[in-house]
């Protein structure tokens, strides 16, 4: 057995003297722990990463990554996020894997104007509920027994459905739909 150092060892040795001058290498294929700082008008975040080696003054202008097409979000300043860099490119930072509390983000499900995704339940209880009261007091339909069967319709006699018609002319209802879901 030879007490020499191996070429490994010298090796081992010389990258820890390069980094000791120079710094530790900052490997730009990981993802790394950040907070945001702030979301620009373009959608785009200011980030601060937790490690002093990614730090530096921050990144600006950091594209957010979804994973699904046609999503935005909306971030609110203290939100935690990765902080990557597209194919290891210290030009090209990215932030994606929400690592904080839901109430930082508000997600918006759709970019075109009047999209609609999603309708709340609350909102369509409340709509259904007011229709029900109107058709329930206007057409004489019965109260629900057992709750949640659909009523038996009394017609009116020898109106050709005109009461049904001018009910359904003031019936207006509030939209259900949703393009931002927000958790609370």
């Amino acid at each position: 057995m030879s007490s020499a150092p191996t070429f490994e060892r010298w090796r081992q040795d010389f990258a820890n003297i390069v980094e000791n001058l120079v710094g530790r290498r900052l490997d730009y294929t990981q993802l790394y722990p950040a907070v945001v700082v702030k979301q620009n008008s373009d959608g785009t975040l200011q980030l601060l990463a937790d490690s002093p080696t990614v730090r530096g003054t921050g990144h600006n202008n950091v594209r957010i990554r979804h994973g699904l097409p046609g999503v935005s979000v909306e971030v609110s300043a203290g939100a935690r996020v990765r902080l990557g860099f597209e194919n290891g490119q210290p030009s090209q930072p990215y932030a994606s894997l929400w690592d904080t509390d839901a109430s930082f983000v508000t997600i918006n499900l759709g970019l075109a104007a009047n999209t609609e995704y999603v309708a709340l339940a609350n909102k369509v209880d409340a709509a259904l509920l007011n229709i029900m009261n109107l058709l329930q007091g206007e057409l004489q339909i019965p109260p629900l027994d057992p709750p949640l069967v659909p009523p038996k319709w009394v017609p009116l006699a020898n109106d050709g459905g005109a009461a049904l018609q001018v009910i359904a002319k003031e019936i207006t209802l509030p939209s259900v739909a949703a393009t931002k879901v927000k958790a609370e």
